[in-house]
């Protein structure tokens, strides 16, 4: 049975080898998000999976998911691609503006982007692909979080990344609370 993924942030790192795992199923439908859709690295995976003749296996969407109105549009490019719906949506695209800062040295400012990436930003990014993540059967969102987000684990993480592991605990509470309102399983 074939399943259908987007995958944000995969243009390098942790999506990029998600995206390359996905393939491995030849059964799987790939729509790998970035905000560098020419990326070297995404081109050769489209160059090697994608077979002149047959339907294409990975699709490279422009997306900057701080980007309400480019989620938007990028929802539409979706749409169009997989009219079933998006079986698998994760959200891997992330930040970690001060990951070494002391916590007397933090940037307020900073710290408000961070915390607004992981909570509001969320929220912008994927209002748009709701509806085709509920035209699903399958319907999961999976969002990568961290250790150090954990509320059990924080104190063997006291020293490191204060906004990210914050940021990353709300962002955490934030996908439990909105899957039980669209009965989404998150994880």
């Amino acid at each position: 049975m074939s399943s259908t993924w987007l995958v944000t942030g995969s243009n390098r790192g942790i999506g990029l080898a998600i995206v390359d795992l996905l393939l491995k199923d030849t059964s799987n439908l790939v729509i790998a998000t970035t905000r560098k859709p020419y990326a070297e690295s995404l081109r050769e995976l489209v160059e090697l999976v994608n077979i002149p003749g047959d339907a294409p296996r990975l699709h490279i969407v422009r997306l900057d998911v701080q980007d309400a109105g480019e989620a938007q549009r990028a929802a539409d490019i979706v749409a169009e691609l997989v009219p079933g719906g998006i079986d698998y949506f994760v959200g891997n695209a992330g930040v970690n503006y001060q990951p070494q800062t002391a916590f007397d040295d933090l940037d307020l400012d900073l710290f408000l982007e961070e915390l607004k990436y992981y909570t509001v930003d969320v929220i912008r990014l994927l209002k748009p692909f709701l509806p085709l993540i509920l035209k699903s059967s399958t319907k999961k969102v999976v969002f990568l979080t961290s250790m150090c987000s954990s509320l059990e684990l924080a104190k063997k993480f006291h020293d490191i990344s204060y906004p990210y592991c914050v940021a990353k605990a709300a962002l955490n509470m934030l996908l439990v609370k909105w899957g039980f309102v669209f009965n989404i399983p998150t994880f």
